[in-house]
């Protein structure tokens, strides 16, 4: 079981307040996105759940264990970030072993998992080759590698999507969804887009300036919430006949939302 809860964490930075009481859980193997505008304090939530960050008040719970005050290496977290991080002089091989290493994983164990995960996220004939060597999509895709080889609790994707071109974006949305439920990954992910965050989203929570506004699965959002802050946002949405969306005239997907949320029950 991998639980995560936030409970009123708080941050700020000199006088500006950054993260404003935020409280939120993800349910194991539940596929959790965070949706606002840029500069609503998304990534410092994220921060703040690693340990990259501390609170000014708040806590961190893990499976119910209050991880608030550990140092980032003791936290079964692993973040991908949007430039995702990877060492520009290491394979794609080397860089999904360094947090093996960190965790006393090697020999047959560690090429076993590298390769059994290069396969799941279709790069096996990657692995020796460096960040350098790849294009956009492949860096991303070995980002996630090195991140799922740990198996964390939690899996944080920071606004995975940014800077791929739209049939990327699809391809790799699919892929990240797809990933997540088989291997059944309790994951958080960050976007400003509302289309991202429909399609990979079992719940999504709305920030704005630091506060979340709404929490609410996806199903529950075909109409005006309530919340001026969230339906501004989201603009008019269109269930269209065959189980999609019609959102800022881009159909968002081609299958029944009703069947994503039978996994988090």
């Amino acid at each position: 079981m991998a639980e995560l809860e936030v409970k009123g964490l708080k941050f700020r930075t000199g006088a500006k307040t950054i993260v404003d009481d935020v409280s939120f859980s993800v349910k194991d193997r539940e596929m959790f996105v965070l949706c606002g505008p840029s500069g609503a304090g998304k990534t410092s939530i994220l921060r703040l759940i690693t340990g990259e960050w501390a609170p000014d008040s708040g806590e961190v719970l893990l499976s119910g264990e209050n991880i608030t005050k550990l140092p980032m290496q003791k936290r079964d977290t692993v973040l991908v970030s949007q430039s995702n991080n990877l060492f520009p002089h290491f394979t794609v091989r080397e860089n999904a072993a360094f947090g093996l290493k960190a965790r006393k994983i090697g020999g047959n164990e560690a090429r076993e998992r590298i390769g059994y995960y290069a396969e799941k996220c279709g790069i096996t004939e990657l692995l020796d080759r460096y960040p350098s060597e790849l294009s956009g999509g492949q860096q991303k895709l070995a980002a996630i590698l090195r991140a799922i080889v740990v198996k964390p609790k939690v899996l944080l994707l920071d606004e995975p999507f940014t800077g791929l071109d739209n049939n990327l974006v699809c391809r790799m949305r699919e892929f990240c969804l797809r990933l997540q439920r088989e291997n059944g990954i309790t994951a958080v992910m960050i976007t400003h887009s509302k289309e991202d965050a429909f399609f990979m989203g079992q719940r999504i929570g709305f920030l704005f300036d630091g506060r979340l506004e709404l929490t609410a699965p996806v199903t529950e959002l075909y109409e005006k919430t309530g919340n001026e802050k969230v339906d501004r946002f989201l603009g008019e949405i269109v269930k269209t006949a065959d189980g999609g969306f019609v959102f800022a005239d881009k159909v968002l997907r081609s299958f029944d939302p009703e069947d994503r949320n039978e996994d988090s029950k």
